[in-house]
Formats: structure tokens, sequence, C-alpha cells
């Protein structure tokens, strides 16, 4: 084998697996949302907790929550039947809760705050 097809093979690998990487990546952020919560009730909810309620209970599938950019002053409660649940923010500086308390639950691009003070003690999230 010359040099030349050698390297215009490993170039031709190359690129293949560079289109696979970029196509995979696409599919992963085209998740389609089972709920959509806006504060200006302009989607399916206006709130996170009803959006969560609306879920199934004990799902094995995956229930994507987006939620739109805002500040949620609400205290969320993610129920043990209320399985899979993902919420999904705008960013961490645009979508914030105020109160979530909940196991197994997957939350991105959110920032969780403690609005409750030392009052009630000092809230702790993972």
């Amino acid at each position: 084998m010359a040099m030349d097809d050698f390297c215009g093979n490993i170039m031709t690998l190359f690129i293949s697996a560079t289109i696979v990487v970029c196509v995979q990546s696409q599919l992963i952020t085209e998740t389609p949302y089972n709920a959509v919560v806006s504060k200006d009730g302009t989607e399916n909810f206006n709130t996170i907790a009803r959006a969560i309620l609306s879920g199934p209970d004990h799902s094995v599938k995956p229930f994507f929550i987006k939620i739109k950019k805002g500040t949620y002053q609400e205290y969320i409660t993610v129920d043990k039947k209320k399985t899979n649940i993902f919420l999904i923010g705008e960013g961490m500086d645009t979508t914030i809760i105020t109160g979530v308390a909940g196991n197994d639950f997957i939350a991105q691009d959110i920032t969780f705050r403690n609005n409750v003070g030392p009052i009630k003690h000092q809230a702790v999230a993972l």
C-alpha cells in the first residue's frame, strides 16, 4: 500500500467519525418535551408543580419538562411516584426555582435558590 493511499484512508475515516459525532449531538439537543412551563401562560402550564403532576406515575420512560426563563417562586415537591422527571431550563442565569423537594429527578440549566432564610434553616442540594 502506498503512503498516499494510507493517508487518504485515515483522512476519510476521521471525517466520517466527525460527521457521526455532529449528527449525534444534534439529536441530543432536539428533546421532545412532554410539557412546557412559562410564567406568562403562553405554554402548556404556568407553574412547574402542575407540569410535574401531569406526568405519569411510576414511569419507566423519561418525562421531559421544559421550563422557560423566569424566577419561579413556588415550592415544588417531586413525589416518589413521579419517576424519571427531567426539568430542563433555559440557562442557569435565566431559569430560577426558589424551592424544590424530592428524590430521583434530574435538572439541567436551572438555578435552585434558597429564599427561606435562616429561620427555617439552610437548604442543601446536590
